[in-house]
Order: structure tokens, then C-alpha cells, then sequence
């Protein structure tokens, strides 16, 4: 049922004790004046203090000063237009920015400074803004240093740039519902020596580097916590999702298409040798067609211990679906399909077990006939129960279900047919092999 509001008169003044029409998403309710009056004494507007917003002028002054007259904890607000910067503009703590449809950040042909926008205060809040770059002298759109939980909400930036968002010892930053198009060498989100930041429902589309991409602590311990939830990442020039020396990191429900590189990549980068990454969660992503620009998996783990990759979705990487060299890991309820070699490959040193159970790997060895498998054995300690794996083509190309290179495993329970080669190959000896289907 519609909702009719009755015919209203019109007034020419308020007085204290009147009260407005607030109408939000359909739904009208009544305010006290005093609550417009609260909300117009906080907001400010750029104009107020001078800004043009015609692409042309430069607004960067007025925009500081505005920002000083709202003060800490105040709100600035960006009418629709193009406001040019010749140097860094920088929110106060907690000040939120709102952009109105159309408002851009343009930088301008003498800019210099690190970012657009600068933020090394706390707890400062970016809404909606657009950036306009200068691909001759490309720079970051935001540049977060020493400062905590920072956000960038549904703001946007092209080719014309570096990254959206890079954050520089700055914990807690989020990155939220953000689209991304094109770059200059860079990647589109990089969380620097900073733990528990976030990207989340985000659209990052052909990055030159990685789409997002956590790097160590300056100290070579890894950052922890942070999380990349939801996003779309496609055509990155290199990794979709970078780990490079990350703990406790959750990667979920993400969407990676066409890496240059991996679609997930974790390494222990340049930390102390001591010091590894653990417990990062791997879940649910869907991985399509990794490796277009080097050869590659789609999910790559390459230091660390007792991480968990479950849930994932994997096709058409150019090597492995997943490739493993680390320990006391599990592995369970992927699918590999249709990868260039093997569905999951591990070579772990046998520091620990890793689990492997009910994942499917099906239709592998793209490259080349039989020289890939579906699941390839490496090391010991793997614990590889309730898999499937097999070849379902009329023209089958993957080699053997499950290939054992090492001695120490157990294989039991899986469901392995129709392979070209073999179903499970003992090539070490020394392992318990027993109730699989192989027929």
C-alpha cells in the first residue's frame, strides 16, 4: 500500500519549538527543528571558505581552511564538481568528508605531495569521492600514515592514478563497497606494516600490480588480522590477493578473474626466517583463469603453518589449481577443475600434517597430456582422505587421481577413476594406502 502525505503549507520561518519532515527511504517521520539546526552547525561546505569546483582554480586552500573551521569531529561537504589540488588536502580526526554525486578530487599539473588527500590522523572518514590523476606524474588518491582506523566508503578512481588506498603503519583501516579502474604501476589497495584493516565488497579492475596486497611489518613479523571480504578482482597485472608475510588474515568470498600472476598469493616476502605467518583463512573464493601473464596457481601458499583453505572454487589456472610447500594445514571442500597442471599439488617439508579431505579434482592437465594430476604428493605427513578425483572427459588429459611421490602419507577413502595413467601411484613406497575406489 502507497503512503500519501497530506497537502502542506508553506512557511517562511521556524520557530524553536516547530518540527520538520524527514523523509529517508520512503519512510516519513517527524524531527524537532533543533535536530536541522545541530546538523547545519556541524556541516560545512567547501564553498563556504572559497572553493570554486570548476576544475580549474585551485581549491586546496579553501578546502584546508574549511576543514579548520569544521574542526575535529566535524562534517565537510563536497557539492558536485571538480575541485583541483595542488597539494595534499588532510582531514582532522575524525572529521567525515562527504562527496555528493559528481564531486572529484582533480590533481592538478604542478601537484606535489604524497596523496590527494593525506591522512595521519585518527579515525578520519572518506564518502564518495571520485579522483581524477595526472598519468605524467601519477600519485596515490589517499596516503594513510600513523593513523588508526581511518575509511575510505564508495569512493572511486580510473587509470589516471597510482593506488586508491595505500595505508602505512595505520591499523584498522577500512576500505568499503570502493571501485577501482585501471592504474599506474601500482596496486589498488595496500595495507603497509598496518594489522587489522579491511577491504570489503569492493570493485578492483585492472590493477598493474596486485588488486590488494598486505606486506610485513617493518620489524619482520607479519601483519595480523586483516581481511579482504566480498570483492570482485579482475585483471590484476599480478596477484588478485598478495599475502606477503600475513597472520590471521581472513580472505573470503571474493571474486578473482584473469590474474596476471595467482589469484591468491602467500609468501613469507623479506621477514626474519623465524618469524612465519599461521592461521590465515582461505574460504569460499572463486578463482577463474590464473597465471595469463606468468605461469601460476591459483592459489599459491608458500610460507607459514596452519592456515586453512577450505570452501574454494578453482578453474582454469595456468599450473595449479592450489600449490602448498608448508605444514599443518587443511585443505578441504575445494574444487579444482580444468587447471593447466595439477588440481592440488603440496610439498611440504613434513614438519606437521596437513589434512586433505572432500575436495574435488576433476579434469586437470590442461598443458599437456598426463603430465598433470589431480592431487601430487610431495612430502609427508599429508593425510589425504574422502577426495575426489578423475578425468570426466571423452578426451582425458589428467594423468594419475593421486600421485605419491613421498613416503609417510596416508591415502584412504577417496573416490579416484578414470584417469589416463593410473588412479593412485605409490611412486615412494611407505605409505598406508587403503579403501579407496579406484574402479
Amino acid at each position: 500500500m502507497s503512503k500519501t502525505l497530506p497537502q502542506l503549507t508553506q512557511v517562511t520561518s521556524l520557530r524553536s519549538f516547530d518540527e520538520i519532515l524527514v523523509n529517508s527511504n520512503g519512510n516519513p517521520r517527524r524531527a524537532p527543528i533543533s535536530a536541522l539546526t545541530s546538523y547545519l552547525e556541524e556541516t560545512a561546505y567547501v564553498q563556504q571558505d572559497g572553493a570554486v569546483g570548476d576544475g580549474v582554480a585551485n581549491d586546496g586552500p579553501a578546502i584546508r581552511a574549511a576543514a579548520a573551521r569544521v574542526g575535529a569531529g566535524g562534517v565537510l561537504r563536497f557539492p558536485a564538481g571538480v575541485y583541483l589540488l595542488n597539494n595534499p588536502v588532510l582531514p582532522l580526526a575524525r572529521q567525515v568528508w562527504l562527496f555528493d554525486r559528481g564531486a572529484f578530487l582533480k590533481q592538478g599539473p604542478s601537484f606535489t605531495g604524497e596523496g590527494l588527500i593525506v591522512m595521519t590522523q585518527d579515525l578520519a572518514r572518506i564518502s564518495g569521492a571520485s579522483f581524477i590523476g595526472n598519468p605524467s606524474v601519477p600519485r596515490p588518491c589517499v596516503a594513510i600514515g600513523n593513523a588508526t582506523g581511518c575509511e575510505l566508503h564508495r569512493c572511486y578512481k580510473d587509470g589516471t592514478t597510482q593506488w586508491l588506498v595505500i595505508a602505512s603503519n595505520s591499523p584498522r583501516t577500512r576500505v568499503l563497497r570502493c571501485h577501482c579502474d585501471g592504474g599506474i604501476g601500482t596496486h589498488h589497495v595496500e595495507f603497509n606494516a598496518s594489522d587489522y584493516c579491511s577491504a570489503e565488497f569492493c570493485i578492483l579492475l585492472n590493477s598493474n600490480q596486485n588488486g590488494v596486497e598486505f606486506w610485513q611489518n617493518i620489524t619482520g613479523s607479519p601483519v595480523v588480522g586483516c581481511r579482504v571480504i566480498g570483492c570482485h578482482i579482475e585483471a590484476p597485472g599480478q596477484s588478485g590477493i598478495a599475502m606477503v608475510g600475513a597472520s590471521e588474515c581472513q580472505i573470503v568470498s571474493n571474486t578473482i578473474i584473469g590474474a596476471g600472476f595467482g589469484g591468491i598469493s602467500m609468501s613469507e616476502g623479506q621477514q626474519d626466517s623465524t618469524v612465519y605467518p599461521r592461521a590465515n583463512l582461505i574460504q569460499n573464493n572463486v578463482i577463474r583463469n590464473s597465471g595469463a601473464a606468468r605461469l601460476n596457481a591459483g592459489i599459491h601458499i608458500g610460507a607459514g603453518n596452519a592456515h586453512q583453505i577450505l570452501g574454494n572454487d578453482i578453474e582454469g589456472s595456468s599450473l595449479d589449481g592450489i600449490e602448498s610447500f608448508v605444514d599443518n594445514c587443511s585443505f578441504s571442500g575445494n574444487v579444482c577443475r580444468l587447471n593447466g597442471r595439477h588440481g592440488i599439488r603440496l610439498a611440504n617439508s613434513g614438519a606437521g600434517d596437513n589434512i586433505v579431505t572432500n575436495n574435488i579434482c576433476l579434469d586437470n592437465s590442461n598443458l599437456n597430456v598426463s603430465s598433470g594430476h589431480g592431487i601430487l604428493v610431495e612430502g609427508p605427513r599429508n593425510i589425504i582422505t574422502g577426495n575426489r578425483s578423475g578425468d570426466t572427459r571423452s578426451a582425458k588429459r589428467q594423468g594419475i587421481g593421486i600421485f605419491i611421490r613421498s613416503s609417510g602419507n596416508i591415502c584412504t577413502a577417496n573416490n579416484v577413476r578414470g584417469n589416463v595413467n593410473a588412479q593412485i601411484l605409490d611412486g615412494a613406497g611407505g605409505n598406508t594406502i587403503s579403501n579407496n575406489i579406484t574402479s
